[in-house]
C-alpha cells in the first residue's frame, strides 16, 4: 500500500457509514487530489494520480466530495474565505526584482538554520481548504468562518515521519477574531509512519543550479512544468511539504521561477502570517483560477501558495475567492 492509498482509506469514515459526513482530514486529503487534478490535463496527470487502483479508492468518496468540498451549490454565498491579498504594484521591472532576489537569496543568513544532509527536518506550515457541508439541510455554521490547521511534520534519516495538525485561530471573512467549539491548539489528527512505510514524492534534495530544477520538479510529478507556471508552483508546494530549502537552493528556485513563460509578478503583499511579500502569479488553462506563490522580500524564500477562483463561469462564488492557501513558518 503507497502513501496516497494510506492516506485515501485513513480519511474515510472510521464507521464506515457512507451517509456519515466526511471528516476535516479526508476533506484536506482530497481537497489535495482535486486541486492536483483541477491542475492537469489527463496527458499530464502526474504520477501520484496515475493510478487506476487509487482512483478507484477515491472513487467512493468522490460523490460525497462534489457535494461538501470546494463546489458550493446556489445560495451558499455565505461561507467564509479568508480575504484576498492586497496586492500593491511595483514601480520596477518584475523580472529585474526577481533576479535581484535571487542574488540576495544565495547570501543570505536566513537559512543558516536549514539541517544539513541527512538530518531530521521539521517543516511547520498553516494551511485553509474550502469547504462546505450542510445539516439538517442548512449550511454547518462551523464553516461559516475560516478555521486554519498548523501543521508540524518531521521526517527523520531512518525514512520515519510523523504529522500533527493542531487548530488555529478562526477568524471571520473581514479578516476579525471568530470563535469555534474547536479551540485553538487543540489536536485535529496525527500521522505516524515507521521507515519504510512513507514514499517521498522527491527522493533527491532539490538541485543548487537552476536548469536542473526544472526537470527535478518535472520528474517528481510527472508533469513538465517548464511550460506552465500553475503547474510548477503545485510542484514547489509539495517539495516544501518534504524539504527545507538552503539559500543556494531557494536562489536556484527563484532563477527557475523567471524562465517560466505565462507567470507575472503581480506586486507586493502581506502574506497570512504578516510578512512581506513578492508576489508571483500565473492563471492556469480555461483561465478560471489563479495561483499565487509569495517570496520573502528580503531572503526569496517560499512563504505560501494560495489558489484563488478569478473566473466568471461560478454562480456561487463571487470572484476573486480564496479557494485554498498554505504558509510556511520560518525558523
Amino acid at each position: 500500500m503507497d502513501e496516497l492509498e494510506r492516506r485515501l482509506r485513513a480519511a474515510r469514515p472510521v464507521s464506515g457509514n457512507r451517509r456519515l459526513p466526511l471528516t476535516d482530514r479526508a476533506k484536506r486529503e482530497l481537497a489535495d487530489l482535486i486541486i492536483a487534478e483541477s491542475h492537469n490535463s489527463p496527458k499530464r496527470r502526474p504520477r501520484w494520480l496515475a493510478s487506476s487502483r487509487i482512483l478507484g479508492l477515491a472513487a467512493v468518496l468522490v460523490l460525497v466530495v462534489s457535494a461538501t468540498l470546494l463546489w458550493p451549490t446556489a445560495g451558499q454565498s455565505a461561507l467564509a474565505a479568508p480575504p484576498p491579498l492586497v496586492i500593491e504594484p511595483i514601480a520596477s521591472n518584475g523580472a529585474d526584482e526577481l533576479d535581484a532576489l535571487a542574488t540576495a537569496a544565495a547570501t543570505s543568513q536566513q537559512f543558516s538554520n536549514v539541517p544539513a544532509p541527512g538530518e531530521e527536518v521539521t517543516i511547520r506550515m498553516q494551511t485553509w481548504v474550502m469547504h462546505m457541508q450542510e445539516v439538517d439541510g442548512d449550511l454547518d455554521p462551523a464553516l461559516t468562518v475560516v478555521s486554519p490547521e498548523n501543521t508540524v511534520t518531521s521526517l527523520r534519516p531512518d525514512g520515519s515521519r510523523s504529522a500533527v495538525a493542531t487548530a488555529g485561530i478562526p477568524y471571520d471573512a473581514a479578516g476579525k477574531v471568530a470563535s469555534t467549539k474547536v479551540a485553538p491548539g487543540t489536536v485535529l489528527w496525527t500521522l505516524e509512519h515507521g521507515p519504510g512505510e512513507y514514499q517521498r514524492l522527491f527522493d533527491e534534495p532539490a538541485p543548487r543550479d537552476s536548469e536542473q530544477m526544472g526537470p527535478f520538479l518535472s520528474l517528481a510529478t510527472g508533469v513538465d512544468v517548464t511550460q506552465d507556471a500553475s503547474s510548477a508552483f503545485l510542484a514547489v508546494g509539495s517539495l516544501l511539504t518534504e524539504q527545507k530549502l538552503d539559500a543556494v537552493q531557494t536562489s536556484a528556485l527563484i532563477e527557475f521561477l523567471g524562465t517560466l513563460p505565462d507567470y507575472k509578478v503581480a506586486g507586493t503583499a502581506t502574506d497570512r502570517l504578516d510578512r512581506p511579500a513578492l508576489v508571483l502569479t500565473a492563471v492556469r488553462p480555461g483561465d478560471q483560477y489563479t495561483d499565487y506563490l509569495l517570496l520573502d522580500r528580503v531572503s526569496g524564500a517560499v512563504l505560501a501558495i494560495e489558489s484563488v477562483y478569478t473566473g466568471d463561469t461560478r454562480s456561487d462564488l463571487s470572484s476573486p475567492t480564496v479557494m485554498s492557501y498554505s504558509a510556511w513558518e520560518r525558523d
